[in-house]
């Protein structure tokens, strides 16, 4: 988000510069034409796809044709003379293809990362039509060479219902997000806190982490010190279910099921603290 953020100024910083940049050089007489092309190849660039998967060299080489061919509608020269001012207004061309791609890529990224957490925790996704419908097609030919029954269905939401539903829709992406930088944050808090020699791993929406060679008492002081760290920097009340081994258990299956058990009574015990003190508030103002 940060790169993004630089690459937007240095576009608009960029822009500021070449589009008064005769003002600024008097001696530099760039095409009407040039302007123009800077424009469009940056529009182009943001809104189409594919042109944001062609290697930068490709970009930069496909950029240049409309270039050469309006150069010599024009009747101005790229050799010799005009030599100098062909440089400079190539060199203003790929600047700007550079700067764009940058900021389209960045653009890009940004929205597979919230895609990923809005709509990655579906179980299963859809693939676009156009590398389907071969499946689709497929299927088709085998129902009607065996002679048998398929159906197509093309759903739709009418524009009523999303409107009514898009405040909800909203809700639960942002719910998504935070929630997974929370994750993110508890994650990075935890291989701080113990350390290499522990191993951490994210079950569902919980942490499970192995104290190896520790003890119950040791798991004790080592939780005590996650939670009161854990309230300080992250501001959260970490719930910790314990199991040892072999004291409570001997299997890996027995000491996850008591530890999450623990963890999971201990969850509930919290919510019907806030629940209880939420209704003694009410009461009170009531």
């Amino acid at each position: 988000m940060k790169n993004l953020r630089y690459s937007f100024v240095a576009i608009c910083a960029w822009f500021f510069f070449f589009y008064n940049i005769e003002k600024l050089f008097g001696v530099v007489n760039i095409a009407t034409f040039v302007y123009v092309l800077v424009l469009v190849y940056a529009v182009l660039i943001i809104l189409l796809r594919p042109l944001q998967r062609i290697p930068l060299y490709g970009l930069l080489l496909l950029s240049l044709l409309p270039y050469i061919i309006l150069k010599i509608e024009a009747g101005r020269a790229i050799m010799g003379t005009g030599l100098p001012i062909a440089v400079t207004e190539i060199c203003a061309i790929w600047i700007t293809v550079v700067l764009i791609r940058q900021m389209s890529t960045g653009l890009e990224g940004f929205r597979e990362s919230i895609t990923k957490l809005t709509v990655g925790r579906l179980e299963k996704g859809t693939d676009p039509f156009d590398t389907g419908q071969s499946q689709i097609y497929q299927e088709i030919r085998r129902a009607r060479r065996y002679q048998r029954p398929a159906t197509l269905l093309a759903i739709g939401v009418s524009e009523h219902s999303l409107q009514i539903s898009l405040d909800r829709f909203v809700k639960d992406a942002q719910y998504e997000i935070v929630d997974k930088y929370v994750e993110a944050r508890i994650a990075n808090f935890l291989s701080t806190e113990l350390g290499d020699l522990n191993i951490i791993l994210q079950r569902d929406d919980h942490f499970i982490v192995l104290l190896p060679e520790a003890d119950r008492d040791e798991a004790l002081e080592i939780m005590n010190r996650l939670r009161t760290d854990g309230q300080e920097s992250l501001g959260l009340d970490l719930q910790i279910g314990v199991a040892t081994f072999p004291e409570e258990a001997v299997t890996f299956e027995t000491l996850l099921q008591n530890a999450e058990e623990e963890m999971a009574s201990l969850v509930a015990a919290g919510q019907n603290e806030i629940n209880l003190t939420s209704a003694q508030f009410k009461r009170a103002i009531s």
